[in-house]
Protein backbone atom coordinates (compact mmCIF):
# COMPACT_ATOMS: atom_id res chain seq x y z
CA UNK A 1 0.00 0.00 0.00
CA UNK A 2 0.54 3.48 -0.68
CA UNK A 3 -0.90 6.86 -0.39
CA UNK A 4 -3.97 5.43 0.45
CA UNK A 5 -3.98 3.07 -2.88
CA UNK A 6 -3.57 -0.94 -2.16
CA UNK A 7 -2.33 -2.87 -5.37
CA UNK A 8 -3.49 -6.10 -5.28
CA UNK A 9 -1.25 -9.31 -6.66
CA UNK A 10 -2.79 -8.61 -10.59
CA UNK A 11 -2.68 -5.14 -10.58
CA UNK A 12 -5.77 -3.79 -9.70
CA UNK A 13 -5.85 -1.00 -7.54
CA UNK A 14 -8.10 -0.42 -4.30
CA UNK A 15 -8.53 3.47 -3.29
CA UNK A 16 -8.55 3.62 0.51
CA UNK A 17 -9.23 6.48 3.46
CA UNK A 18 -6.20 5.81 4.37
CA UNK A 19 -3.22 7.59 3.19
CA UNK A 20 -0.83 7.21 5.50
CA UNK A 21 -0.46 3.02 4.98
CA UNK A 22 2.65 1.87 3.45
CA UNK A 23 3.61 -1.66 2.93
CA UNK A 24 1.81 -5.07 2.84
CA UNK A 25 -1.58 -4.96 3.71
CA UNK A 26 -5.02 -6.94 4.08
CA UNK A 27 -8.02 -5.87 2.70
CA UNK A 28 -11.47 -6.73 3.55
CA UNK A 29 -15.28 -5.36 2.05
CA UNK A 30 -17.90 -5.60 3.05
CA UNK A 31 -20.63 -7.12 0.86
CA UNK A 32 -23.07 -4.99 1.73
CA UNK A 33 -21.07 -2.20 0.93
CA UNK A 34 -20.65 -3.00 -2.77
CA UNK A 35 -22.89 -0.66 -5.23
CA UNK A 36 -23.49 -2.90 -8.62
CA UNK A 37 -24.42 -0.82 -12.07
CA UNK A 38 -25.04 -1.68 -15.63
CA UNK A 39 -23.38 1.38 -17.04
CA UNK A 40 -20.07 2.63 -15.42
CA UNK A 41 -20.77 4.85 -12.52
CA UNK A 42 -20.27 8.53 -11.84
CA UNK A 43 -19.99 10.49 -8.30
CA UNK A 44 -17.89 10.10 -5.45
CA UNK A 45 -16.70 6.03 -4.99
CA UNK A 46 -13.15 5.92 -5.87
CA UNK A 47 -13.30 2.41 -6.43
CA UNK A 48 -14.55 0.68 -9.59
CA UNK A 49 -14.51 -2.81 -11.28
CA UNK A 50 -15.81 -3.74 -14.47
CA UNK A 51 -16.82 -7.50 -13.41
CA UNK A 52 -18.55 -10.63 -14.33
CA UNK A 53 -21.09 -12.59 -12.40
CA UNK A 54 -19.76 -15.62 -11.54
CA UNK A 55 -22.66 -16.77 -9.24
CA UNK A 56 -25.71 -15.83 -7.07
CA UNK A 57 -26.54 -17.71 -3.97
CA UNK A 58 -30.07 -16.36 -2.84
CA UNK A 59 -30.84 -15.85 1.13
CA UNK A 60 -34.07 -15.11 2.01
CA UNK A 61 -34.82 -11.80 0.25
CA UNK A 62 -30.63 -11.39 -0.36
CA UNK A 63 -28.93 -11.70 -3.36
CA UNK A 64 -25.29 -12.45 -2.63
CA UNK A 65 -24.08 -11.90 -6.29
CA UNK A 66 -20.30 -13.34 -6.53
CA UNK A 67 -17.80 -10.98 -9.24
CA UNK A 68 -14.73 -11.67 -11.10
CA UNK A 69 -12.85 -9.35 -13.45
CA UNK A 70 -9.85 -7.00 -12.56
CA UNK A 71 -11.19 -7.93 -8.29
CA UNK A 72 -12.66 -10.94 -7.27
CA UNK A 73 -15.54 -9.52 -4.97
CA UNK A 74 -18.72 -9.91 -3.60
CA UNK A 75 -21.97 -7.92 -3.09
CA UNK A 76 -25.07 -8.00 -1.33
CA UNK A 77 -27.86 -6.81 -3.34
CA UNK A 78 -32.05 -7.37 -2.75
CA UNK A 79 -33.55 -9.87 -4.34
CA UNK A 80 -35.97 -7.13 -6.51
CA UNK A 81 -32.34 -5.25 -6.80
CA UNK A 82 -30.71 -8.01 -8.86
CA UNK A 83 -34.09 -8.85 -10.49
CA UNK A 84 -34.29 -5.42 -12.39
CA UNK A 85 -30.73 -5.22 -12.96
CA UNK A 86 -31.00 -9.01 -14.88
CA UNK A 87 -28.30 -10.42 -12.57
CA UNK A 88 -27.35 -14.11 -13.78
CA UNK A 89 -24.06 -15.60 -14.15
CA UNK A 90 -21.93 -14.11 -17.19
CA UNK A 91 -23.74 -10.83 -16.75
CA UNK A 92 -21.39 -7.84 -17.32
CA UNK A 93 -21.41 -5.17 -14.16
CA UNK A 94 -19.85 -2.22 -12.75
CA UNK A 95 -18.96 -3.11 -8.93
CA UNK A 96 -18.35 -0.03 -6.96
CA UNK A 97 -17.40 1.02 -3.10
CA UNK A 98 -16.32 3.90 -1.70
CA UNK A 99 -13.11 3.92 -0.27
CA UNK A 100 -14.03 4.88 3.56
CA UNK A 101 -15.98 1.26 2.93
CA UNK A 102 -12.63 -0.61 2.59
CA UNK A 103 -11.35 -2.20 5.84
CA UNK A 104 -7.35 -2.89 5.41
CA UNK A 105 -4.51 -3.25 8.02
CA UNK A 106 -0.98 -3.21 7.91
CA UNK A 107 0.65 -7.19 7.56
CA UNK A 108 3.10 -7.56 10.74
CA UNK A 109 6.65 -8.81 10.19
Amino acid sequence: ARNGTVVLANGSEIATSDSALQGETTVAINPGSVSLFLEAPGGSPRNSWYCQVSDIQFVGDVARVSLTGGIKIHADVTKSAAAELGLRKDVAVWASVKATEVIVQEVEG
